[in-house]
């Protein structure tokens, strides 16, 4: 694995960069001994890049101030002095936001440390170096999340799907040299280079100052990309040769509204890439974020003296006499911008308001992602694509089937698949990778007589959480968004479940084919981990990650916090998540309880229910949602019970068919069983509700409703309605009372809650 850093060297008490003015001719490192130095670095351009910058300039002020020639004083002295320091050094560059956002961080730092009883000159100097030293660390790894959520957004762009391989343009240098390592808009390179999915890259010269061509290239010839460098004025031209998939620039900086502040030459590159309907991706950290600046506007715009224009390396190449303008960086209007990635995750876009329905929310991003800083004020419309990576480990073998060919090598390794479709070798299959979520790949595979021969869809649970666009095709939950009605959508459902979760349980499977299943996906836990967090644990305590539409549900989210029934049956069926080995699960491969699967397909038919009055589908269709539920039920236990009937089907040791040769024993046995499988689902249902509201992804049929008073109405709505589910699910106390015994029990309660008529 390459290091992906070399611009700077830094030890404790010491700190070289790289000459970046010197390069590609010559490697030379500077010693940084103090702001002084780290101003003159940052001011004279040695460094450059917004976030290497700020890294600079925290990592210069700490070697000086870890030197311990000025210790004579109180913590206060000691903050005083560094909180000048820090003001000194925010100066050195304007328009970076990155720089200033640093500073500002550590003088909290600081500041928190001094006003400590019993806090001292050197703890205050220490908490500050300590603080700058995690920045360097943190910028790498930011770097490299980013670089794994704009691969992902990429690759959902409908111009992009398909492709085994893109091309990617990028601009100025936003790479090692430009940040502690990896890069931003270069990391994406690096990223698509290491997945094998990268075909060419293209850096622009990036007149005055040369970025692209003296540091983007050397990065491109000193990691063996396959580069290509192009004068500035060639990259429309290159754009309609079609040899471009993509654009991903950097940014200094990013409005509340997503108006992006980058080097000059940027805006051209997002007018052209608009013209040729080629995603525009802006790869930035969080801390290039500005929601405090509500447009493009508002930023200030560094002007660079005339003489970097008129003069190459000290050689005039402009007649004395005429007058330059000399811009160091351009705006780029949200509009252009297809996507907004940082390193925790994709910018939503605001909802539609006229002519700014393009605008980006970075604020609401920001205060979401922020820790204790409170709750958006709106939503964002696709919370799992803004969700923290959830930086999963990969287990030994695994790999993800979006390689050329992949998937129809995979298949041509099962025969029954390849009948079923008839294929004959992996040249014939014919598959389109076609998900919408931010998990899994869902791909349709053909056989060479397309329809007429079979399909078969291929699910692959993905080792990370990825940002994804609008699907090329309607999914149920918008269609239900829309009124759609779908005639067999239930029964369909239902008896898909009791096939799948059948077959694969220990009713079906022996008692040793059910061990083997089990250990095969046992390696799957990282996913499940994150649902165990997501799902069954935050929405019931105090969480950075949960959220919620604030006030009007601040009261009902702090009150799950404090009931303590509910958390002991949150408690429950998160134990039965954990421990249960029944049947496989389609979304996370991996063995755990029956009822989850049922509950989650339930449980979605209800917050679509609970959402009707925001969406205005009417009473009537708010009626058939929940005859949706109960259809669900019916067709799942009578394809179940037909399955379990058949003795050559039931042949696992669960219930052991020899312990009942009376047919009145087996249908109490089986009675017994689906009475416990319908509460589990109704439990896990409520949980999932519950999760859907005040936790950190949220469904549209809820936050799609845009006025604020109708959404926590169908919120509360929901959220009661999951509460209840939850505690239905098996009464601590072990009475009767609150047990929902039928499907049509869940329509009483549904409307007592609210009622989708007036909720």
């Amino acid at each position: 694995m390459r290091s992906w850093s070399f611009d700077i060297r830094y030890t404790r008490g010491s700190l070289q960069v790289l000459n970046q003015l010197k390069l590609p001719h010559e490697t030379e490192y500077m010693d940084v001994r103090g702001a002084e130095d780290a101003f003159d670095a940052i001011k004279t351009m040695m460094v450059r890049g917004a976030p290497l910058i700020a890294i600079v300039a925290a990592l210069g002020l700490a070697v000086e101030a870890s030197s311990g020639a000025t210790q004579n004083g109180t913590a206060q002295e000691a903050s005083s002095m560094l909180h000048e320091k820090l003001d000194y050094l925010k100066t050195s560059r304007e328009t970076a936001v990155n720089l200033a956002n640093a500073c500002d961080a550590l003088k909290t730092t600081i500041s928190g440390e001094a006003a400590r009883e019993g806090s001292t000159w050197s703890s205050t100097v220490e908490a500050f170096v300590g603080a700058a030293e995690a920045m360097l660390e943190e910028d790498i790894a930011a770097n490299r999340r980013q670089g794994g959520y704009a691969v992902e957004a990429l690759l959902s762009e409908p111009s992009c799907k398909g492709k085994a391989r893109l091309s990617v343009l990028t601009h100025c240098n936003t790479g090692s040299l430009a940040t502690a390592g990896f890069g931003t808009a270069l990391g994406v390179i690096r990223a698509l280079d290491e997945k094998g999915l990268l075909a060419s890259c293209y850096c622009t010269e990036t007149r005055p100052y040369n970025q692209g061509a003296r540091l983007t290239a050397y990065e491109f010839v000193a990691d063996g990309l396959p580069g290509t460098l192009i004068p500035d004025s060639a990259a429309s031209f290159l754009m309609a040769q079609g040899k471009v998939d993509a654009v991903a620039v950097g940014a200094d900086r990013v409005a509340a509204n997503g108006d992006t502040a980058n080097k000059i030459g940027t805006l051209q590159l997002a007018i052209a890439a608009a013209h040729y309907g080629i995603p525009f991706l802006v790869v930035a950290p969080l801390t290039s974020c500005d929601p405090e600046t509500a447009t493009g506007g508002g930023i200030s715009i560094e002007e660079r003296p005339a003489s970097e224009l008129k003069t190459v390396a000290g050689t005039k190449i402009a007649p004395d006499g005429i007058s330059a303008w000399n811009p160091a960086f351009d705006v780029t209007p949200a509009r252009l911008i297809t996507a907004i990635v940082t390193d925790k995750g994709c910018v939503p876009r605001k909802e539609a308001t006229g002519d700014k329905d393009k605008e980006f929310d970075v604020k609401a991003f920001c205060q979401a992602m922020s820790t204790g800083e409170g709750q958006p004020d709106q939503p964002p419309p696709n919370p799992e694509a803004t969700a923290p990576s959830a930086s999963l480990e990969t287990p030994e073998g695994y790999r993800a089937l979006t390689g050329e060919g992949a998937i129809a090598e995979y298949l041509a390794g099962l025969p029954k698949v390849m009948a079923l479709i008839g294929a004959s070798s992996a040249a014939d299959v014919v598959s389109e990778e076609f998900g919408d979520g931010n998990l899994n790949l869902v791909f349709r595979c053909r056989g060479p007589a397309g329809d007429a021969g079979g399909t078969v869809i291929v699910k692959q649970a993905l080792p990370y959480v990825r940002c994804v666009g609008e699907p090329p095709h309607i999914i149920l939950r918008l269609g239900l968004i829309q009124g759609l009605r779908y005639s067999t959508l239930a029964a369909d459902m239902g008896t898909y479940l009791a096939r799948t979760l059948f077959f694969s349980s220990a009713l079906h499977l022996t008692g040793s084919q059910m061990k083997e299943e089990i250990g095969r996906w046992a390696s799957n836990w990282p996913m499940c981990e994150l649902t165990e967090q997501v799902v069954f644990s935050d929405p019931y305590m105090e969480s950075d990650m949960n959220r919620w539409t604030s006030p009007e549900l601040d009261e009902a989210a702090a009150a799950l916090r404090t009931d303590v029934p509910l958390r002991l049956n949150a408690s429950r069926l998160k134990q039965k998540f954990m421990t249960s080995c029944e049947v496989i699960d389609p979304e996370f491969a991996f063995y755990g309880p029956m009822g989850f699967d049922l509950g989650a397909l339930i449980a979605n038919i209800l917050l679509a229910y609970c959402a009707v009055p925001g969406n205005g589908q009417g009473e009537d269709y708010a009626e058939w949602l929940l005859e949706q539920v109960s259809t669900v039920w019916t067709s799942f236990k009578g394809a179940f019970l037909e399955l379990w009937i058949d003795e050559e089907l039931h042949k696992g040791q669960a219930y052991l068919r020899a312990m009942y040769p009376d047919t009145k024993g087996l249908e109490d046995a089986q009675a017994q069983y689906m009475q416990m499988l319908w509460q589990d689902t109704l439990g896990f249902a409520g949980m999932k509700m519950i999760r859907r509201v005040v936790g950190i992804s949220h469904v549209e049929d809820l936050d799609g409703i845009k006025d604020r008073a109708a959404r926590a109405r169908c919120e509360s709505h929901a959220l009661a309605l999951g509460k209840r589910l939850v505690m239905a699910s098996k009464p601590l106390d072990g009475s009767s009372d609150g047990v929902i015994a039928e499907a049509e029990d869940v329509f009483v309660l549904a409307r007592s809650l609210g009622g989708a008529g007036g909720s």
